[in-house]
This record gives C-alpha cells, structure tokens and sequence, in this order.
C-alpha cells in the first residue's frame, strides 16, 4: 500500500511542472524610497520584491583548470542589483539601461 501512494505522489509531482517558456518581464510599480519593486513576469506571476544582500562586500571566485585563476568581485556591486520574493522564493537582478529594466 505504502509504495503505491509513492508512486502516486511522484506522478502528481512530475505532472505540476511547467515547459520553459519566454518572458518579457515589466517593472510595473516602483516604491524607491522602501527599495520595494512589483514586477509581472506573466499573466500568472507577479513577483513583490524588496532589495536582497547576498554577497560579501569582496567576493572571492576560484576558477578551476589547467590553469587555477582568482578572480574578485565586487559585492556591494551585485547587491545592489539584487531584488527578493520571499513568498515566490524568487531572486532577481534588476539593471536600468536607459530604456527598459533587464
């Protein structure tokens, strides 16, 4: 009995996901003085995003190969891109280039 409700379970799982599918997301609302965004990514998601601080103010990234390499980032650099959904579990880099939002 019990590994029939596995596989049961397994199926309904595998049949909730989504094709890959392409978006034009848009910046819909914009609350700067709260660093809050509302962004539709499609007619079914929304995201409600605040800023998020992932990366250390120096970022450090070993890259590996017949020649090791060091390669530093700027932290405060890719924070500063950076928008969360908690409820969506979603993170995105959000970059202005003049006409739209990337």
């Amino acid at each position: 009995m019990h590994s029939l409700v596995a596989i049961a379970l397994l199926f309904a799982a595998v049949d909730g996901l989504q094709e890959p599918r392409l978006v034009y997301p848009r910046l819909l609302q914009e609350r700067s003085h709260e660093g809050k965004l509302v962004m539709e990514i499609d007619d079914q998601l929304t995201l409600n995003l605040e800023k998020a601080s992932i990366a250390a103010p120096q970022l450090r990234v070993l890259k590996g190969g017949e020649e090791s390499m060091t390669v530093l980032y700027d932290g405060n650099e890719i924070n500063d891109k950076l928008y969360q959904d908690g409820k969506q579990f979603a993170t995105v880099a959000v970059e202005e280039n003049g006409r739209s939002e990337e």
